[in-house]
């Protein structure tokens, strides 16, 4: 699941550009601003539980 998550997040980085250079400047602002916060909240998450799998894995848990 987070594997697809990374991948999706992906994705929508090649996209993106293109979305923005059809949108209106005011839409592509304010989508590209939700586009980062949704994308770094998801890194943030995945980095916090890669971090703890990897902990459990180093300490046999």
């Amino acid at each position: 699941m987070k594997n697809t998550k990374y991948f999706m997040a992906h994705e929508m980085h090649s996209i993106l550009p293109t979305d923005l250079v059809k949108s209106s400047l005011a839409h592509e602002h304010a989508h590209f601003g939700n586009f980062i916060s949704h994308t770094t909240l998801d890194f943030l998450y995945m980095a916090q539980m890669y971090k703890t799998e990897l902990k459990g894995l180093i300490l046999g848990f």
